[in-house]
């Protein structure tokens, strides 16, 4: 999934586009990884987490709640901000963590709901962003986070096709 999200620019003090990106990863030992990419204007953040049925259950559980509850604030002019959880991704070889946590946001009697997005580089603890995701960007992720299994179907014919091919 590549599409353009919002993020607030605090300098600027208005409603900005940033970029964001869901990939996955399968390396020459059949380890896999989904990767998140969100932009940060100067830089680009980068979380990893090894593949588990249990980290997507996770996150396809908590964009669906997100989108849920869109519809209640809405419908119920609510104002509110919850968590939806964080996860610790990859560690790298010096033991560094990633991080990316979920959060609900509405505001001005339910007009506007977010998915917020947070993210922190395991490379580097200061590159950070927040993304904000509307109801159409909360959709699109959540067809993302289906098709990731089937995508990693693929990926592993793919790694096993080059690995009988150059032996």
């Amino acid at each position: 999934m590549k599409s353009q999200v919002e993020a607030i620019n605090d300098v600027w003090k208005k409603w900005v586009d940033k970029k964001f990106s869901v990939s996955i990863a399968v390396d020459d030992y059949y380890d896999e990884y989904i990767l998140f990419e969100g932009e940060t204007w100067l830089n680009t953040t980068t979380v990893i987490f090894k593949n588990t049925t249990a980290t997507r259950l996770k996150l396809l559980k908590a964009v669906q709640k997100a989108i849920k509850w869109s519809n209640i604030a809405r419908k119920n002019h609510a104002d509110t901000s919850k968590s939806l959880g964080c996860f610790v991704g990859y560690l790298g070889k010096y033991g560094e963590k990633n991080y990316m946590c979920l959060e609900f946001f509405s505001a001005r009697g339910g007009e506007q709901t977010n998915l917020i997005i947070t993210m922190m580089d395991c490379n580097n603890q200061f590159i950070k962003t927040t993304i904000y995701f509307d109801e159409l960007a909360m959709k699109k992720m959540l067809i993302t986070i289906k098709k990731i299994e089937g995508k990693f179907e693929e990926a592993r014919k793919n790694v096993k096709k080059s690995r009988e091919l150059f032996k």
